[in-house]
């Protein structure tokens, strides 16, 4: 959930300081050939490998920006 990421990541910057470095590293399969997957399988692979990673990262970007410095890492 894109609110509650941003939301606890700015909690973390208040509390803590600026994040630099932000690493993802969730990710899910479903194993299935193409022909045999669902709906569902793929959604929930791109929402968890995909959204997930934008969910968590965007949010840092505006801080990274602002000090001229930042890394994401995806794992």
């Amino acid at each position: 959930n894109y609110e509650e990421s941003s939301h606890g990541i700015n909690q973390v910057q208040a509390d803590l300081g600026l994040i630099d470095t932000g690493v993802a590293n969730a990710g899910i399969t479903r194993d299935a050939p193409f022909h045999k997957m669902t709906t569902e399988q793929w959604n929930e692979v791109v929402d968890t490998s995909l959204t997930g990673v934008f969910n968590t990262k965007h949010p840092l970007w505006p801080a990274m920006r602002e000090q001229q410095f930042g890394r994401v890492i995806v794992i």
